[in-house]
Formats: structure tokens, C-alpha cells, sequence
């Protein structure tokens, strides 16, 4: 009787195919598991990114006078400090009207960015959001760091910052959203009095 000393030095094609099928399964579930995890990696930074347009358009229509009608000039009338609107009562001894504040918010016409001069002017960009990029562009910034953000600034009168619901001469809701390139929508809100 004949005995058969067959060595084995590798594999069956057989296991070869059941072993590259296992290696496929589990690839498939590490990867399904850690995916949406690479996803979320970029949000902090797309975050960031976005506190910074927000911080920096905030800041520019902060900078502006409160109404078209404001006075810009800083100085005094007869020692007293001028603002459109009406003024109260209690402080007539310090504070003057120039007349009233403009009806509309938004931008005057021809006005764009670089001319605005008071703070609905921004309102401009509610309707028709500006992009990252093109922002970043007019406060000389690296415009690829902001490519695919969109800005969209609203302003409304907000008589409810200081208890008043008649007057809508006191203050300006400032609402600046960024969309970042993930589709988050950010919003960032701050007021300007008529001072």
C-alpha cells in the first residue's frame, strides 16, 4: 500500500476566495463605522471659519452709523449730543433730533458695500447672500480659506432691546448667518442703538 505524502505550501483557491470575501466584510463594516466620523472631522473647522466671517461682518456694520439720517460728525449742538428719532424726554437737556429715521432698511441706491454708511445697509444681503470668497476678497483675506460660505446679513428695527414696542427709532437687530460649505447655517446676532 501506497501512502501519499502530499505537502501542502499554500493555499486552495477556494480559500483564497473565502479569505479575500472575509477580508471584504469586515473592510466594508470598519469603514462603514469610521466614515461619518471623517465627515464630522471638518465641522470644528468649518465652525471656526465661519465665527471668524461672521465676527468680521459684525463688526464692519457695527461700525456704521445707526440710520441714514443719523448724524456722522460726532460733534455737539449747543452741548448736545444729535440722533434721529425722538427723543426722551428725561434727556432734552443732552440730546437733540436731526429729524426723523429713514422708513426703509436696506441699501440707497447705487450703494454696495464698499460705500455703505449705516447699518440696514447690510440688509442688502438678506435677500441676495454674498459668498465667503468675495467677502473675504473686499477685507483682503485668502479667498480659498472661504470658498463655498454664503453670508446673509438681515437687519430689523428691534424696539424690544429696550422695552418698546411703539419706537422704531431705538435699535437694530443685526442677523448674520453663515452657511458653511457642509450646509450648516450658523446664525450670529448683535444690536445697534441710536446712540
Amino acid at each position: 500500500m501506497r501512502v501519499s505524502r502530499r505537502i501542502s505550501l499554500g493555499f486552495t483557491l477556494l480559500e483564497l476566495v473565502a479569505g479575500i470575501a472575509l477580508f471584504a466584510i469586515v473592510m466594508l463594516l470598519i469603514t462603514g463605522a469610521f466614515l461619518p466620523m471623517l465627515n464630522k472631522q471638518n465641522q470644528p473647522i468649518y465652525q471656526i471659519r465661519a465665527a471668524e466671517l461672521a465676527q468680521s461682518m459684525l463688526q464692519d456694520a457695527l461700525a456704521r452709523s445707526y440710520d441714514e439720517n443719523s448724524d456722522r460728525t460726532g460733534k455737539t449742538d449747543a452741548g448736545k449730543y444729535q440722533y434721529c428719532g425722538s427723543i426722551d424726554p428725561t434727556n432734552i437737556t443732552t440730546e437733540s433730533s436731526v429729524g426723523n429715521c429713514s422708513t426703509t432698511l436696506g441699501a440707497e441706491s447705487g450703494e454696495t458695500y464698499t460705500t455703505f454708511d449705516d447699518v440696514d445697509d447690510f440688509n442688502l444681503y438678506c435677500n441676495a447672500p454674498i459668498t465667503g470668497s468675495a467677502f473675504a476678497q473686499l477685507q483682503g483675506l485668502d479667498t480659498s480659506l472661504y470658498e463655498n460660505y454664503s453670508i446673509k446679513v438681515c437687519v430689523e428695527n428691534a424696539p424690544e432691546l429696550l422695552g418698546l414696542t411703539t419706537r422704531n427709532d431705538v435699535a437694530k437687530k443685526i442677523t448674520v448667518t453663515i452657511t458653511t460649505p457642509a450646509g450648516e447655517a450658523i446664525p450670529f446676532t448683535s444690536y445697534r442703538s441710536n446712540y
